[in-house]
């Protein structure tokens, strides 16, 4: 009797590419992830705070008077309902110190949520149709030239937000496909999470729930069905109303148990402690902007424009978009319910006055939506162009070029610097030394005055690229960027030689080992068990 081999972990990999992409983006995140994740954005301890206080603890210690004198901030109820497991799991273990909790957490959950960014990218473009190593390439290219290396390192509620969208997506086509309503129930709960977290994601939430109609709608080879439109939107409803119903009451929740009312948003509680403790402030602060102008900024400005920091995003446009591309339905579909859900996020975000999110590398705000449109460009372009062709080489000096823009997010101390200037040597500073920070900070004035400070982003993008990559060595350690922290930062400086370079190899092996985990999944299947021919475009 013949015994066949164990199949080895190369093996295994390369039948489940989702798989290695899952661990790609896990190990990358714990790579990039700064030594102390407090340092990577205050926000998410901050709902981490309001985590802890739902469940019984100590007060958020926010900046919002609440009810029965507790104070709060202003954030939504979705991040936080994620920390709540967590916290509470910590808290059985004995863990006392809120902090210690945290940063537990974030060492766990983070590199966990970036993992599943990674595989519901792969399945989506399988869904899209797709052949499995063009959707392990069309990945790993998306990861690489848009924002995302980024966003994995400032672990806000980015990456959570697009495994929201991620997993709508996935549900709704496997709905679509299958009629398992167990799929349908998993996009609508998705969905509402994602409402929770911030409520513009509305923008991309109703275009997504139309994704099935619009692929049927732009495909011109069948014949339209409004009998069957009429049904799968009334099963569709069915679901997702419910849903939609559940965030709303959540939501109104978390205001009535935080400030003791029913209406109104977090945002007019903003609002009215703005007013009451900062002179100055434009009318109808937050929502003070110029409409043009905040719209045509979240488009082009050098310091937040997603033209600029996305810019896979035109060319998704126009391989969506255009007839010529051969694209499938369900991809054009796909990308023209990206835009519609960034130019949504943009109304939706343009009179508001942090509507450049605030110090963060590129549009935080639009990352989720601009990457529902580009993640089909790449693996459509490898699944058209032949091997060797002059084009293929074009395109790889292009994302190369790319690559090294979006890559610079995690290289520069944007960010930190910004942070610890405010600390430090107050705004003026920032706006000396960074084309991050397009609004005012509260600075307390020498005679004991609060106020609000206004300051003006510098000009132009060659010299602020120029600035951040000319930035002095005493810069660096004090922003203590990721990707540079175990050759520079002062946090291994107490160490001895050995242990910085024991460190240091520690870290080049994760790195090497994230490019072996890409290798195994482009390998993919033997031509035996994966048909040269491209999968079926579903509808």
């Amino acid at each position: 009797m013949s015994s066949f081999p164990k199949p080895s972990l190369a093996d295994h990999f390369r039948r489940n590419p989702g798989h290695a992409l899952f661990w790609i983006g896990f190990v990358f995140t714990i790579l990039i992830i700064p030594m102390n994740p407090l340092l990577m954005v205050s926000d998410s301890l901050k709902r981490f705070r309001s985590a802890s206080w739902i469940i019984g603890g100590e007060n958020p210690g926010g900046f919002l008077p609440g009810v029965g004198g507790a104070t709060h901030y202003w954030y939504g109820l979705g991040q936080s309902l994620v920390f709540i497991p967590f916290d509470r799991a910590l808290s059985a273990l004995g863990v006392t110190n809120l902090v210690t909790r945290y940063s537990v957490t974030a060492r766990l959950l983070y590199p966990l949520t970036n993992g599943l960014v990674l595989v519901l990218s792969w399945d989506a473009l399988r869904l899209l149709g797709f052949r499995s190593r063009h959707c392990v390439l069309g990945t790993l290219v998306t990861l690489g030239v848009t924002t995302l290396p980024f966003h994995f390192q400032n672990n806000q509620e980015n990456p959570l937000t697009l495994v929201c969208a991620l997993t709508a997506l996935v549900g709704i086509l496997r709905w679509n496909d299958s009629g398992s309503l167990l799929w349908l129930n998993l996009a609508c709960a998705a969905q509402a999470e994602s409402i929770l977290i911030r409520v513009t994601n509305l923008a991309y939430v109703l275009p997504l729930f139309g994704l099935p109609l619009l692929s049927r709608l732009l495909d011109r080879s069948r014949p339209l069905d409004p009998g069957r439109e009429f049904r799968q939107t009334a099963r569709l409803a069915t679901v997702a109303i419910p849903w939609l119903v559940v965030a709303f009451a959540a939501d109104r929740w978390w205001q009535l148990v935080r400030f003791g009312t029913w209406s109104g948003t977090y945002m007019t509680i903003f609002q009215n402690w703005a007013t009451s403790n900062f002179g100055g402030l434009p009318k109808g602060f937050p929502f003070s902007v110029p409409f043009r102008d905040g719209l045509v900024l979240q488009l082009v400005s050098p310091g937040k424009g997603v033209l600029f920091y996305e810019p896979l995003l035109v060319a998704a446009i126009v391989f969506g978009l255009s007839p010529w591309s051969r694209s499938s339905p369900r991809t054009r579909a796909l990308v023209l319910t990206g835009v519609v859900a960034t130019l949504g996020t943009i109304v939706g975000l343009a009179q508001f006055y942090y509507w450049d999110s605030e110090p963060n590398w590129g549009p935080r705000y639009l990352a989720s939506t601009a990457f529902l449109a580009e993640l089909p460009l790449a693996a459509w372009v490898v699944s058209q162009l032949p091997r060797g062709a002059w084009r293929t080489r074009i395109l790889a000096g292009v994302a190369g070029c790319l690559l090294v823009v979006q890559i610079s997010g995690i290289w520069w101390p944007g960010y930190h610097e910004n942070v610890e200037c405010v600390h430090r040597k107050g705004p003026e500073h920032v706006r000396r030394t960074s084309e991050f920070y397009t609004r005012g900070l509260p600075l307390q004035e020498p005679d004991g005055h609060t106020d609000w400070r206004f300051i003006d982003r510098p000009k132009g993008v060659i010299a602020d690229l120029w600035r951040q990559m000319t930035l002095p060595g005493d810069a660096w350690v004090a922003g203590n960027p990721p990707m540079r922290m175990v050759w520079v930062t002062g946090e291994l400086k107490s160490l001895s030689p050995a242990s910085r370079w024991a460190i240091r190899l520690v870290w080049l092996a994760g790195l090497g080992l994230v490019f072996w985990l890409a290798r195994e999944a482009l390998l993919g299947e033997p031509k035996s068990r994966e048909s040269e021919t491209p999968d079926p475009m579903p509808l």
